[in-house]
Parts: C-alpha cells; structure tokens; sequence
C-alpha cells in the first residue's frame, strides 16, 4: 500500500471532508448556537434569522477553499491569501451568532448583528398573523408599534400551536388589537 504522506494530499482529503459535513454544520450550527448561546426560560420562541444559516455557509466554503488553495500550491504569498480568508472564515463564524429574534413574556427583541432593539409588549397598536391556508405552510406575523414603525417575523417549525396561543393570550391580556388574515401570495 503506498504510504504518500505529501501534504497536498492531507489539504485535499481534509477539503474534502469538509465538503461532505459542511452541510451538515450549515444546517445545524447557527439554531444551536443561539439556542445556547441566548437560553433563558422566559422565552416563548427563540428564533435563528436565514442570515446566520448563509454567513456560517460563506465561513465554511472559505475554510474549504482555504484548504483547496493549499492542497494546490503552498508559498508565501498563498500563506499570506490564506491567512487572510481564515480571518474572514473566523469573523463570519462569530457574527453568524449574532442575530436572532426573541418573543417572550415582556415583549419581543430584534437583535440584529449585535444591535438589540427592546419591545415592550404595551409598544404595539396592532398585531397581525397573516396565515398560509395551504396544508403545513408557514405564517407571518406583523408587529405595528404605536409610533407607526412595523416589522415582520416569519413563522418558523418552532411556532406550535402552544407558542401561537401564548402570543394570543399575551396580546389579549395587554389589550392589542389582533387580527388574522390570509396570506397573500
């Protein structure tokens, strides 16, 4: 059996073992990291924006290139490209945990690249649950703050029916209007 150890051949089998678990991390990676990372018990839902799933997905396809280029060539100015592309690898990985979107007893937090914007459930004027009259399609709710402004969450398989009713119970107790409509397509 022929025992080449060439690194070539180590970059290019470790490239492609990333190319077959990347998908793998893509999928499962940014729900656990927040789940983890911002746990706390009050919340109702806590939700991972697609933004997260696509900057861990361009952190991996880096890393993988990365690898593809040193499988290739390995001099120093490839040395250099690809120290620069891990440092861009690492800073998608950690923004990739970031973001997420809470609703929970007090009220609803946005968090979007480190930026928290805090909402208190008394804010809102008006709620509107747009629903998807198609068997297993998903909703969207509309949240209208009483200054005017409006934001957008879209259900997610973490909304069951037990998370619509206690948004339905939070809203009624704090005098919301709230409304249902079909969503249109």
């Amino acid at each position: 059996m022929n025992n080449d150890k060439r690194p070539s051949l180590k970059f290019f089998a470790a490239a492609m073992v990333g190319v077959m678990v990347a998908p793998l991390i893509m999928l499962l990676g940014p729900p656990i990291m927040v789940e983890t990372m911002y746990f706390d018990k009050d919340h109702i839902v806590l939700m991972t924006p697609w933004s997260n799933f696509i900057l861990l997905a361009l952190a991996l396809v880096l890393i993988i290139i990365n690898l593809f280029l040193l499988a290739w060539k390995r001099n120093k100015i490839m040395y250099i490209l690809t120290g620069f592309l891990i440092v861009a690898s690492v800073i998608c990985a950690i923004q990739s945990t970031k973001n997420y979107t809470s609703i929970h007893d007090t009220g609803v937090i946005l968090v979007h690249y480190g930026k928290e914007q805090h909402y208190d459930w008394n804010d809102f004027e008006q709620i509107i649950y747009f629903y998807d009259s198609s068997y297993g399609g998903l909703g969207q709710y509309e949240f209208t703050l009483k200054t005017g402004e409006k934001f957008k969450i879209e259900e997610t398989g973490q909304f069951i029916n037990e998370v619509r009713n206690l948004i339905y119970r939070i809203v009624r107790e704090n005098n919301i209007v709230y409304l249902e409509q079909p969503l249109e397509k």
